[in-house]
């Protein structure tokens, strides 16, 4: 017998437990946002097969595990449950094999890659094994995978990163034997390669005109950093006993976009913690945004991202028309909130994320990529600067560590010296063109970079999850 998400199902050809193991993994948080990126389809380069448009997530699942009409995908379920397709199916055949050997692969601190040989039935064997994964996580990584491929006979690999420099890899195959179809599934922890930097000639050439049309640039002279100790990749530890801004000349906050910005710190617009429900955009609380949101889609680097965005097909409306649209891309809220079974607390904003920050219990801080918001959390005393991973002596970006109020960011970074307006229009254009992890590459001040954006369901449809700068 195997105990699968808190009840005991080992006859999957009962239809009753078939529906209660699908109920239940339908409830798990996992396989919700699993749902959410196939119900948002629409919005990724990924064509889902046997779309019809109309059946959830779920049932394309229950349809993949225990299709009567496609015996092929029938053990599927056994695959996951009662073979060796998982580490928790490997467990249930540990009795009926002789372990010869364990062999940690890549060992990452949320997951561990096992290469096992064992003997069974007479026959040396070896298999590669996830420790540490849900069986919720490998079934819906497994049905999106599964759900668009598109060729025969050819693997389909299917990635995410992971802390500390590795990405999660499933690849899968689909073939046909004798008249039915057979899929081939394997899951490894690989160290991420990096990628040969590309840059966009077009875009490349808005960032330099971002740049330069940037008035409200700060000089570099006017901000001194003291990056002091460098960490090494999976350390957490302070090693820096002063604050990474040494000296600010706040004569800038003076500039109209900085002032703003300023006031809407002060009035404490957002709540940092993610569980807690953000409230809604009516005129009273859009009040509260209108200058900096004005400043900000005023300026000429805004306008210069919105002529790009036309001129390649990426938007038909009217400036008035997009800069709509934006508001709700960046201002429309969902959840991020895992604590919640019952319910999803919309607790979260891509503006809020990127230009103030957040707090998530058990993860730390999420977000936090403005400059000006850091530097002011620091002078405050509410934060603790640990030290650097990596920056350019520009001193133009930086990745590092710090503590926030008591929430840890792991590995943090943002654009020093650029303004609201340069950052805003930059990680705009980059999600609507260049969404992705490392995807959006460019060249500022003779130093490679990239941007990560991520979009997501949320109450205006889709928005803003993430986007912040990385140095290659």
């Amino acid at each position: 017998m195997m105990l699968i998400s808190g009840f005991v199902l080992d006859n999957f050809d009962n239809s009753d437990l078939r529906k209660e193991f699908l109920q239940n993994l339908n409830e798990s948080l996992i396989f919700q946002k699993a749902g959410e990126l196939y119900e948002n389809r629409e919005n990724y380069s990924v064509e889902f097969i046997r779309d019809d448009g109309q059946k959830s997530f779920i049932d394309k699942v229950g349809e993949l595990l225990f299709s009567q009409e496609e015996p092929q995908f029938y053990s599927l379920f056994c695959q996951f449950t009662q073979e060796k397709g998982s580490w928790h199916s490997f467990i249930r055949q540990q009795p009926h094999m002789k372990i010869i050997s364990l062999k940690i692969v890549n060992n990452n601190e949320q997951i561990k890659d096992m290469q096992v040989k064992f003997i069974e039935n007479g026959r040396m064997r070896k298999r590669r094994i996830l420790i540490g994964t849900s069986l919720d996580f490998e079934i819906g990584v497994f049905s999106l995978c599964t759900l668009s491929i598109k060729d025969k006979d050819a693997w389909k690999h299917c990635s995410a990163p992971v802390d500390g420099g590795y990405h999660f890899d499933m690849a899968i195959r689909m073939s046909e034997n004798y008249g039915h179809l057979d899929i081939t599934s394997f899951t490894k922890i690989l160290k991420k390669k990096k990628r040969k930097h590309k840059s966009d000639p077009e875009f490349q050439k808005l960032v330099e005109e971002l740049w330069e049309k940037d008035v409200d640039r700060v000089d570099e002279s006017a901000i001194t950093l003291n990056w002091q100790g460098k960490l090494e990749k999976k350390q957490v530890k302070d090693i820096s006993p002063d604050p990474l801004f040494s000296s600010v000349d706040e004569f800038i906050f003076q500039k109209p976009i900085y002032a703003a910005l300023l006031e809407m710190y002060k009035e404490n617009n957002f709540y940092q913690q993610v569980c807690e429900q953000e409230p809604p955009m009516n005129e009273q609380r859009r009040e509260k945004f209108v200058k900096i949101w004005g400043l900000i889609t005023d300026s000429e680097v805004f306008k210069l991202g919105y002529d790009f965005l036309r001129n390649h097909g990426k938007t038909d409306k009217s400036f008035d028309e997009f800069r709509e649209q934006m508001f709700d891309f960046w201002f429309g809220t969902y959840s991020r909130c895992e604590q919640h079974e019952n319910s999803e607390p919309l607790g979260s904003s891509g503006f809020e994320h990127v230009f103030s920050g957040e707090w998530k219990h058990g993860t730390g801080v999420e977000g936090h990529h403005n400059w000006l918001r850091y530097y002011l959390g620091e002078k405050a005393g509410e934060i603790n600067y640990y030290g650097y991973f990596v920056h350019q002596d520009n001193n133009i970006l930086g990745t590092f560590q710090y503590k926030w109020k008591g929430f840890l960011k792991r590995i943090g970074g943002f654009f020093f010296r650029t303004s609201p307006a340069f950052d805003f229009t930059l990680f705009t254009v980059c999600s609507l063109t260049h969404p992705g992890n490392e995807a959006c590459h460019f060249e500022l001040l003779n130093t490679k970079m990239f941007v990560t954006s991520f979009k997501m369901k949320c109450n205006n449809g889709t928005c803003l999850a993430t986007s912040y700068p990385g140095l290659y």
